[in-house]
């Protein structure tokens, strides 16, 4: 394999890559700390096919897609978490300036790739002479 075709496809996972992280933040909800009041205070600001990031009061840390929501528990997948069970929640949300930055570094970065192929590319030696 030729370092171009590798260089390319280095580029091309590292662009994937941040593009991924790029164009969503977390946020935070914030939860009461009595559990009777929880539901309500998730009810209102999550909902099925809403993608989060959960942490339990073990410490683990659960990224999961909503597929159901209940007065006692979240799925998501294969998990059932509840409620009671949960320290911090938080939700990806899309963000507009992520995704807009990462589109315009990878414009640029595109361009010097361009710009560096052809300025570095064999021309087979042929000179042209001038007629003026």
């Amino acid at each position: 394999m030729s370092a171009l075709p590798r260089s390319r496809a280095l580029v091309g996972l590292l662009c994937v890559a941040l593009a991924n992280q790029a164009c969503t933040t977390l946020h935070d909800i914030g939860l009461p700390e009595d559990a009777g009041s929880r539901p309500a205070a998730v009810s209102g600001q999550i909902a099925v096919g809403d993608r989060v990031r959960i942490i339990t009061r073990d410490g683990v840390s659960h990224d999961l897609r909503v597929t159901d929501l209940q007065e006692s528990h979240i799925d998501g997948g294969h998990q059932r978490i509840e409620l009671r069970e949960i320290q911090a929640l938080a939700k990806r949300k899309f963000s507009p300036g992520k995704t807009t930055a990462i589109l315009v570094v990878a414009g640029v970065v595109l361009v010097a790739g361009i710009v560096a192929v052809v300025a570095n590319q064999n021309w087979g030696g042929l000179v042209y002479a001038s007629s003026y």
